[in-house]
């Protein structure tokens, strides 16, 4: 798995992380979630969204 930042670094500060507590599934399937709930919220908006929406699935879509 990829990650931004050098792995086991906020396992190693102790950090109270959202994956740590919750593990990497839940964490992830939680991120879907929000994303879905945010996109449905801001197309009610009727305003332009798609670039706002693609940008919030591109981020829980990729690797690192």
């Amino acid at each position: 798995e990829q990650l931004g930042k050098t792995p086991g670094k906020d396992q190693a500060a102790n950090k109270a992380t959202y994956p740590a507590i919750h593990g990497i599934a839940t964490s992830e399937a939680r991120a879907r979630e929000l994303v879905e709930e945010a996109v449905a919220t801001v197309s009610t908006l009727n305003l332009k969204t798609r670039v706002l929406e693609d940008i919030a699935r591109f981020i829980i879509a990729r690797s690192s």
